[in-house]
């Protein structure tokens, strides 16, 4: 989702043919800023599209939300669900960063989070902490940018 800001009308049409979200015109009310994001946060949200996961002996349909993360194991990966419930599934961390966007983050070479449920950052000693979820979750420094991303989101309520 794209949110332009420019001074200029004609800029500001061109992008919403072109298929931004949203532009804003400068100056910048606060209001304007804060309702532009409340509705990115709902659209955003409302996004708990259902998924298809194959396992070895099954087919998982599933909602997106229902994912606290996802942990890669050698040559597959384990699917941790909100309810305590893991399968392992045969493909690869980067199939299901693909198939999984926005608020998915990728947060270490073997995890991705879910976002939403993130209520935890320990910048020393670099995990995270799920809603509901016992695990303490890693991340590097070479994924921290995506926790800056978060942190800030969260801070302004979006997420």
């Amino acid at each position: 989702m794209w949110v332009g800001i420019t001074n200029s009308y004609r800029k500001a049409y061109r992008a919403l043919k072109d298929g931004f979200f949203d532009v804003l015109i400068k100056p910048l009310p606060i209001a304007a800023i804060t309702t532009v994001l409340g509705e990115i946060r709902q659209k955003l949200l409302a996004q708990d599209k259902p998924i298809t996961i194959s396992c070895p002996k099954e087919i998982r349909y599933l909602r997106s939300g229902s994912i606290w993360y996802i942990k890669a194991d050698n040559n597959y990966v384990i699917v941790h669900l909100n309810d305590g419930e893991q399968f392992t599934v045969f493909n690869s961390l980067s199939y299901f960063e693909e198939i999984l966007r926005f608020p998915f983050v990728r947060i270490h070479k073997s995890y991705i989070v879910n976002a939403i449920h993130i209520y935890r950052i320990h910048y020393t000693k670099k995990f995270l902490k799920l809603k509901g979820c016992e695990q303490f979750i890693p991340y590097t420094t070479s994924y921290a940018h995506q926790l800056e991303v978060i942190h800030t989101l969260k801070g302004s309520n979006i997420m």
